[in-house]
């Protein structure tokens, strides 16, 4: 098996069904999905049912509300070379596994490689700021490089250095930068990573004066993941200035929303990193 795409899903069966129809559009094969159901019912079934019939859909069910617990749960699962986490409302355009593998078969083949994201019309996000070349992966330009959908690992590499930090994404504490840190951990035992600006993924805009308490929990993410790494002083104060800053300036144009959010980010950025924990998973790592 030459992929592995592991779905955590909850109560997103029409978006799930357009993100098969997108992967029916693949050139490549040779893949197994692997659904890790948190829904508690059979809504997915007859929709699993349909797709199954085009490549082997794996059906695991779990209560745990943690996306990384789930991944990582559905990982156990996985028998492909590559494997990757699309999220349950993206979409892949047509060429994105072909490429990966070519990627994969290169002379300086990397262990791991992610791409853009646009909009589901096709345009630029705004959801943060991206690599806009394509360039080999650092400690530095990882941040702005490598998002949890659109990343493709070595099966080997991802479990050398144990997977996904289950501490860290959506419904957990540190709610947000579980895959800068991945690839950070990958890096750090030697791993290449490469940023291929062509390689795209569709996904919906977040707006970006989400509530508080999501910012407050991304900012978590990201604190304790510059922490955790041991990221270098530059980096840190670029990514605890830039929302602080933001704050500012959008409290001067009276933007009140956007003021808030960027406020909120910088809290949660600033707390994490100070924090108890990531001090101590900073030795650890």
């Amino acid at each position: 098996m030459r992929f592995s795409l592991v779905i955590a899903t909850i109560d997103r069966v029409k978006e799930l069904k357009k993100f098969f129809e997108g992967l029916e559009k693949q050139k490549t094969k040779d893949l197994e999905v692997i659904i890790v159901d948190q829904s508690g019912d059979d809504r997915y079934v007859e929709l699993i049912e349909q797709y199954n019939k085009i490549w082997p859909i794996i059906h695991v069910r779990t209560g745990k509300m943690k996306v990384r617990a789930a991944t990582v749960f559905g990982t156990e699962k996985a028998t492909g070379d590559i494997i990757t986490f699309p999220d349950d409302d993206c979409i892949y355009t047509p060429t994105v596994l072909e490429q990966v593998d070519q990627h994969f078969r290169s002379k300086e083949a990397p262990q791991f490689v992610t791409g853009s994201v646009v909009n589901l019309d096709g345009n630029p996000t705004k959801m943060g700021r991206w690599l806009t070349s394509s360039t080999w992966l650092n400690a530095k330009n990882i941040w702005t490089g490598l998002i949890e959908f659109n990343v493709f690992v070595s099966r080997a590499a991802y479990e050398a250095v144990g997977g996904y930090d289950t501490d860290m994404g959506l419904g957990a504490k540190f709610g947000a930068a579980e895959g800068p840190d991945l690839g950070l951990r990958l890096l750090k035992r030697g791993y290449k990573g490469y940023f291929d600006k062509n390689l795209v993924v569709m996904h919906p805009d977040k707006p970006i004066t989400i509530n508080g308490p999501r910012a407050i929990s991304y900012g978590l993410g990201h604190g304790y993941a510059m922490r955790k790494n041991n990221s270098g002083l530059d980096t840190v104060g670029v990514f605890l200035f830039r929302p602080l800053a933001g704050a500012f300036l959008n409290l001067i144009s009276r933007d009140k929303k956007k003021a808030a959010y960027y406020w909120y980010t910088f809290v949660g950025r600033s707390k994490a990193y100070f924090s108890k924990e990531a001090r101590i998973a900073a030795k650890k790592s």
